[in-house]
Protein backbone atom coordinates (compact mmCIF):
# COMPACT_ATOMS: atom_id res chain seq x y z
CA UNK A 1 0.00 0.00 0.00
CA UNK A 2 1.00 3.60 -0.82
CA UNK A 3 1.99 5.11 2.38
CA UNK A 4 1.77 8.37 0.46
CA UNK A 5 -2.23 7.72 -0.06
CA UNK A 6 -4.93 6.74 2.63
CA UNK A 7 -5.97 3.28 3.03
CA UNK A 8 -9.61 4.10 3.93
CA UNK A 9 -11.80 7.38 3.17
CA UNK A 10 -14.84 7.71 5.74
CA UNK A 11 -17.70 9.92 4.61
CA UNK A 12 -19.87 11.79 7.03
CA UNK A 13 -22.49 14.21 6.14
CA UNK A 14 -22.94 17.04 8.57
CA UNK A 15 -26.23 18.85 8.20
CA UNK A 16 -25.38 21.16 11.87
CA UNK A 17 -22.72 20.54 14.71
CA UNK A 18 -24.10 18.23 17.33
CA UNK A 19 -22.66 17.16 20.25
CA UNK A 20 -23.49 13.29 18.44
CA UNK A 21 -21.15 14.68 15.92
CA UNK A 22 -18.12 15.36 17.99
CA UNK A 23 -18.43 12.19 19.69
CA UNK A 24 -18.14 11.00 16.33
CA UNK A 25 -15.12 12.72 15.41
CA UNK A 26 -13.43 11.92 18.72
CA UNK A 27 -14.25 8.25 18.35
CA UNK A 28 -12.60 8.11 14.65
CA UNK A 29 -9.81 10.50 15.84
CA UNK A 30 -8.83 7.30 18.52
CA UNK A 31 -8.85 4.52 15.43
CA UNK A 32 -5.92 2.47 15.54
CA UNK A 33 -4.69 3.80 11.79
CA UNK A 34 -6.59 7.46 12.25
CA UNK A 35 -3.26 8.75 10.64
CA UNK A 36 -4.26 6.34 7.32
CA UNK A 37 -7.97 7.24 7.08
CA UNK A 38 -9.02 10.63 4.63
CA UNK A 39 -12.17 12.02 6.52
CA UNK A 40 -14.65 13.70 4.33
CA UNK A 41 -17.12 15.90 6.03
CA UNK A 42 -19.95 16.61 3.55
CA UNK A 43 -21.13 19.92 4.98
CA UNK A 44 -25.06 21.19 3.93
CA UNK A 45 -24.16 24.18 6.22
CA UNK A 46 -21.51 27.27 6.90
CA UNK A 47 -19.45 25.04 8.92
CA UNK A 48 -16.14 24.41 7.23
CA UNK A 49 -13.90 26.00 9.98
CA UNK A 50 -15.68 24.87 12.82
CA UNK A 51 -15.41 21.27 11.30
CA UNK A 52 -11.39 21.68 11.05
CA UNK A 53 -10.97 22.73 14.33
CA UNK A 54 -13.15 19.67 15.54
CA UNK A 55 -11.33 17.10 13.15
CA UNK A 56 -7.96 18.62 14.37
CA UNK A 57 -4.70 17.13 12.62
CA UNK A 58 -4.87 13.49 13.69
CA UNK A 59 -6.02 11.98 9.99
CA UNK A 60 -4.12 11.36 6.95
CA UNK A 61 -6.09 14.34 5.38
CA UNK A 62 -9.77 16.04 6.41
CA UNK A 63 -11.54 17.34 3.45
CA UNK A 64 -14.61 19.88 4.13
CA UNK A 65 -16.65 19.66 0.96
CA UNK A 66 -20.08 21.97 0.77
CA UNK A 67 -22.80 20.43 -0.15
CA UNK A 68 -26.34 21.39 -1.35
CA UNK A 69 -28.78 20.77 1.81
CA UNK A 70 -31.57 19.72 -1.05
CA UNK A 71 -29.30 16.28 -1.87
CA UNK A 72 -30.87 13.03 -1.21
CA UNK A 73 -29.19 10.54 0.18
CA UNK A 74 -27.39 8.90 -3.00
CA UNK A 75 -26.69 12.37 -4.31
CA UNK A 76 -24.29 13.23 -1.51
CA UNK A 77 -23.05 9.83 -0.97
CA UNK A 78 -21.74 10.39 -5.09
CA UNK A 79 -20.02 14.23 -3.91
CA UNK A 80 -18.09 12.00 -1.13
CA UNK A 81 -17.59 9.01 -3.62
CA UNK A 82 -16.04 11.64 -6.44
CA UNK A 83 -13.61 13.35 -4.00
CA UNK A 84 -12.61 10.45 -1.71
CA UNK A 85 -9.31 9.19 -3.03
CA UNK A 86 -9.04 6.04 -0.75
CA UNK A 87 -9.18 2.00 -2.57
CA UNK A 88 -12.05 1.88 0.33
CA UNK A 89 -14.73 4.27 0.82
CA UNK A 90 -16.89 3.81 4.06
CA UNK A 91 -20.19 5.39 4.82
CA UNK A 92 -20.68 6.66 8.60
CA UNK A 93 -22.92 8.90 10.12
CA UNK A 94 -22.99 11.93 12.75
CA UNK A 95 -24.08 9.37 15.38
CA UNK A 96 -21.71 6.43 15.28
CA UNK A 97 -19.10 5.68 16.84
CA UNK A 98 -16.39 2.93 15.79
CA UNK A 99 -14.43 1.30 17.98
CA UNK A 100 -10.81 1.67 17.94
CA UNK A 101 -9.95 -1.57 15.88
CA UNK A 102 -13.24 -0.91 13.59
CA UNK A 103 -11.40 0.63 10.41
CA UNK A 104 -8.14 -1.90 10.93
CA UNK A 105 -10.30 -4.80 10.70
CA UNK A 106 -12.82 -3.49 8.19
CA UNK A 107 -9.34 -2.85 5.85
CA UNK A 108 -8.50 -6.28 6.97
CA UNK A 109 -11.00 -8.35 6.33
CA UNK A 110 -11.53 -6.46 2.81
CA UNK A 111 -7.71 -7.94 1.81
CA UNK A 112 -8.30 -11.07 2.79
CA UNK A 113 -10.62 -11.72 0.02
CA UNK A 114 -12.53 -9.83 -2.48
CA UNK A 115 -15.36 -8.65 -1.39
CA UNK A 116 -17.37 -5.82 -3.06
CA UNK A 117 -18.68 -4.69 0.60
CA UNK A 118 -17.78 -4.87 4.09
CA UNK A 119 -19.94 -4.28 7.12
CA UNK A 120 -19.70 -4.31 11.17
CA UNK A 121 -21.49 -5.74 13.64
CA UNK A 122 -24.23 -2.79 15.21
CA UNK A 123 -24.28 -2.34 18.56
CA UNK A 124 -26.64 -0.42 20.82
CA UNK A 125 -24.82 2.67 22.79
CA UNK A 126 -28.17 4.03 24.72
CA UNK A 127 -30.07 1.14 25.87
CA UNK A 128 -31.54 2.66 28.54
CA UNK A 129 -35.43 2.88 26.85
CA UNK A 130 -37.55 0.84 25.20
CA UNK A 131 -38.10 3.26 22.33
CA UNK A 132 -33.93 2.88 21.89
CA UNK A 133 -34.28 -0.84 21.61
CA UNK A 134 -37.24 -0.99 19.34
CA UNK A 135 -35.03 1.47 17.22
CA UNK A 136 -32.12 -0.47 17.33
CA UNK A 137 -34.04 -3.77 16.39
CA UNK A 138 -36.20 -2.61 13.71
CA UNK A 139 -33.13 -0.47 11.84
CA UNK A 140 -29.77 -3.00 12.78
CA UNK A 141 -30.61 -5.89 15.08
CA UNK A 142 -30.16 -7.81 12.04
CA UNK A 143 -26.71 -7.14 11.96
CA UNK A 144 -26.26 -6.75 16.30
CA UNK A 145 -23.68 -8.24 18.75
CA UNK A 146 -23.52 -11.61 18.77
CA UNK A 147 -24.93 -12.64 15.74
CA UNK A 148 -22.84 -15.35 13.38
CA UNK A 149 -20.97 -13.84 11.13
CA UNK A 150 -19.95 -14.24 6.88
CA UNK A 151 -21.46 -13.94 4.07
CA UNK A 152 -24.66 -11.90 3.81
CA UNK A 153 -27.32 -11.01 1.55
CA UNK A 154 -26.86 -7.23 3.00
CA UNK A 155 -24.90 -5.21 5.13
CA UNK A 156 -26.05 -2.14 7.89
CA UNK A 157 -26.92 0.95 5.36
CA UNK A 158 -24.95 3.95 5.92
CA UNK A 159 -21.97 2.06 8.19
CA UNK A 160 -20.66 -0.09 5.80
CA UNK A 161 -17.10 0.01 3.76
CA UNK A 162 -17.01 -0.34 -0.40
CA UNK A 163 -14.48 -1.06 -2.62
CA UNK A 164 -14.02 2.31 -4.86
CA UNK A 165 -13.25 -0.26 -7.69
CA UNK A 166 -16.52 -1.66 -7.27
CA UNK A 167 -18.16 2.04 -6.51
CA UNK A 168 -17.14 3.07 -10.23
CA UNK A 169 -17.77 -0.21 -11.61
CA UNK A 170 -21.68 1.06 -11.03
CA UNK A 171 -21.45 4.78 -11.39
CA UNK A 172 -24.70 4.44 -13.91
CA UNK A 173 -27.65 5.57 -11.72
CA UNK A 174 -25.03 5.34 -8.67
CA UNK A 175 -27.16 7.87 -6.73
CA UNK A 176 -30.22 6.37 -7.07
CA UNK A 177 -28.93 2.99 -6.27
CA UNK A 178 -27.21 4.52 -2.73
CA UNK A 179 -30.50 6.14 -2.02
CA UNK A 180 -31.30 2.05 -0.56
CA UNK A 181 -28.52 0.40 0.14
CA UNK A 182 -30.23 -2.68 0.42
CA UNK A 183 -31.69 -3.05 -3.02
CA UNK A 184 -27.95 -1.86 -3.97
CA UNK A 185 -26.56 -4.94 -2.10
CA UNK A 186 -29.30 -7.32 -3.94
CA UNK A 187 -28.22 -6.19 -7.18
CA UNK A 188 -24.78 -6.67 -6.54
CA UNK A 189 -25.37 -10.07 -5.52
CA UNK A 190 -27.20 -10.53 -8.30
CA UNK A 191 -24.07 -9.83 -10.39
CA UNK A 192 -21.74 -12.15 -8.42
CA UNK A 193 -19.80 -9.92 -6.03
CA UNK A 194 -19.51 -10.83 -2.16
CA UNK A 195 -20.54 -9.15 0.78
CA UNK A 196 -19.17 -9.75 4.60
CA UNK A 197 -20.23 -8.89 7.73
CA UNK A 198 -17.43 -9.31 10.18
CA UNK A 199 -17.67 -9.53 14.03
CA UNK A 200 -13.89 -7.97 13.93
CA UNK A 201 -15.36 -4.66 13.48
CA UNK A 202 -18.53 -3.13 15.55
CA UNK A 203 -20.11 0.31 15.35
CA UNK A 204 -22.60 1.75 18.00
CA UNK A 205 -25.50 3.47 16.36
CA UNK A 206 -27.08 6.24 18.47
CA UNK A 207 -30.88 5.06 18.38
CA UNK A 208 -33.58 7.28 18.06
CA UNK A 209 -35.32 7.43 22.23
CA UNK A 210 -38.09 10.21 21.58
CA UNK A 211 -41.28 8.39 20.43
CA UNK A 212 -42.74 10.59 18.10
CA UNK A 213 -39.17 10.86 16.14
CA UNK A 214 -38.91 7.31 15.38
CA UNK A 215 -42.29 6.86 14.50
CA UNK A 216 -41.92 9.76 11.99
CA UNK A 217 -38.25 8.11 10.53
CA UNK A 218 -39.35 5.13 10.32
CA UNK A 219 -42.18 5.86 8.00
CA UNK A 220 -40.37 8.30 5.99
CA UNK A 221 -37.83 5.78 5.50
CA UNK A 222 -40.20 3.05 4.34
CA UNK A 223 -41.51 5.17 2.14
CA UNK A 224 -38.37 5.85 0.35
CA UNK A 225 -37.32 1.96 0.38
CA UNK A 226 -40.28 1.45 -0.97
CA UNK A 227 -40.55 3.83 -3.88
CA UNK A 228 -36.61 2.78 -4.82
CA UNK A 229 -37.43 -1.62 -4.48
CA UNK A 230 -39.23 -1.39 -8.08
CA UNK A 231 -39.07 0.38 -11.07
CA UNK A 232 -42.21 2.51 -11.43
CA UNK A 233 -43.52 0.60 -14.26
CA UNK A 234 -43.18 -2.44 -12.48
CA UNK A 235 -46.93 -1.87 -11.51
CA UNK A 236 -47.82 -5.66 -11.16
CA UNK A 237 -44.79 -6.08 -8.20
CA UNK A 238 -45.67 -2.97 -6.24
CA UNK A 239 -50.10 -3.86 -6.11
CA UNK A 240 -48.95 -7.26 -4.99
CA UNK A 241 -46.35 -5.42 -2.05
CA UNK A 242 -49.35 -3.05 -1.80
CA UNK A 243 -52.02 -5.19 -0.91
CA UNK A 244 -49.59 -7.60 0.91
CA UNK A 245 -47.98 -4.56 3.34
CA UNK A 246 -50.43 -4.83 6.20
CA UNK A 247 -48.32 -7.99 6.97
CA UNK A 248 -45.43 -6.49 7.37
CA UNK A 249 -45.50 -6.06 10.84
CA UNK A 250 -46.22 -9.32 11.99
CA UNK A 251 -43.72 -10.66 9.39
CA UNK A 252 -41.07 -8.44 10.71
CA UNK A 253 -42.02 -8.63 14.41
CA UNK A 254 -41.86 -12.35 14.01
CA UNK A 255 -38.14 -12.14 12.56
CA UNK A 256 -37.02 -9.59 14.77
CA UNK A 257 -37.89 -11.77 18.14
CA UNK A 258 -35.53 -14.39 16.40
CA UNK A 259 -32.78 -12.10 15.56
CA UNK A 260 -32.82 -11.14 19.16
CA UNK A 261 -33.05 -14.56 20.77
CA UNK A 262 -29.99 -15.00 18.12
CA UNK A 263 -28.03 -11.68 19.33
CA UNK A 264 -28.62 -12.95 23.13
CA UNK A 265 -30.75 -10.06 23.63
CA UNK A 266 -31.70 -9.68 27.39
CA UNK A 267 -35.64 -11.16 27.68
CA UNK A 268 -36.53 -7.86 30.06
CA UNK A 269 -34.59 -5.78 26.92
CA UNK A 270 -36.94 -7.16 24.42
CA UNK A 271 -40.10 -6.95 26.49
CA UNK A 272 -39.69 -3.12 27.12
CA UNK A 273 -38.94 -2.68 23.73
CA UNK A 274 -41.90 -3.92 22.28
CA UNK A 275 -44.69 -1.58 22.26
CA UNK A 276 -42.70 1.24 20.50
CA UNK A 277 -41.21 -1.73 18.22
CA UNK A 278 -44.73 -2.47 16.92
CA UNK A 279 -45.86 0.99 16.68
CA UNK A 280 -42.96 1.98 14.89
CA UNK A 281 -43.32 -1.54 11.97
CA UNK A 282 -47.01 -0.67 11.91
CA UNK A 283 -46.04 3.20 10.73
CA UNK A 284 -43.17 1.39 8.34
CA UNK A 285 -46.24 -1.12 6.82
CA UNK A 286 -47.86 2.23 6.03
CA UNK A 287 -45.26 4.10 4.81
CA UNK A 288 -44.29 1.08 2.48
CA UNK A 289 -48.21 0.99 1.26
CA UNK A 290 -47.90 4.21 0.26
CA UNK A 291 -44.63 4.38 -1.17
CA UNK A 292 -45.21 1.32 -3.63
CA UNK A 293 -48.34 2.61 -4.93
CA UNK A 294 -47.73 6.70 -4.89
CA UNK A 295 -44.63 6.53 -4.17
CA UNK A 296 -42.38 8.64 -1.93
CA UNK A 297 -42.92 12.71 -3.02
CA UNK A 298 -41.60 14.78 -0.03
CA UNK A 299 -40.19 11.83 1.95
CA UNK A 300 -36.87 12.70 1.35
CA UNK A 301 -36.76 16.46 2.38
CA UNK A 302 -39.08 15.94 5.01
CA UNK A 303 -36.86 12.58 6.78
CA UNK A 304 -33.84 15.11 5.89
CA UNK A 305 -35.26 17.79 8.10
CA UNK A 306 -36.02 15.55 10.77
CA UNK A 307 -32.89 13.56 10.94
CA UNK A 308 -30.68 17.02 10.56
CA UNK A 309 -29.83 17.26 14.13
CA UNK A 310 -29.46 13.93 15.68
CA UNK A 311 -29.10 15.62 19.53
CA UNK A 312 -32.94 16.24 18.84
CA UNK A 313 -34.08 12.61 18.49
CA UNK A 314 -32.67 11.33 22.04
CA UNK A 315 -32.81 12.24 25.59
CA UNK A 316 -29.72 14.17 26.97
CA UNK A 317 -28.97 11.67 29.02
CA UNK A 318 -28.99 9.66 26.37
CA UNK A 319 -25.53 11.29 24.81
CA UNK A 320 -24.43 11.39 28.33
CA UNK A 321 -24.25 7.83 27.97
CA UNK A 322 -22.34 7.49 24.74
CA UNK A 323 -19.61 10.20 26.51
CA UNK A 324 -19.12 7.15 29.18
CA UNK A 325 -19.15 4.58 26.36
CA UNK A 326 -16.11 6.54 24.55
CA UNK A 327 -14.30 6.97 27.33
CA UNK A 328 -14.37 3.18 28.14
CA UNK A 329 -14.26 1.74 24.66
CA UNK A 330 -11.28 4.05 23.42
CA UNK A 331 -8.71 4.76 25.71
CA UNK A 332 -6.33 7.48 24.05
CA UNK A 333 -3.75 6.44 22.44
Amino acid sequence: MDSSAPKISVLIKVSTISKSLELSIKALQRQTIANEVELILLSAGPHAEALEKIAGDGFFKTRVVPIDSTLHEGEYKVKGIDVATAPLIMFSEDHSYMEATCLESIIRTHNENDYAAVGPVMANPNPATGTSWGCFLTFYGQWGYVKLTGSTEHLPANQSCYTRKILLANKEHLADKLKAESVFHWELLAKGQRLKLTDSARVYHLNTSRLRCLLLEYFLGSKLFAESRFRKEDIASRLTYTIGSPLIPFVRLWRISMISKSIQLPVTDFIKSLPPLWLCLCAGSVGEAIGYSLGSKGAESSLHKLLSNPDSLVNPSDLQEVGHLIARQFQDK
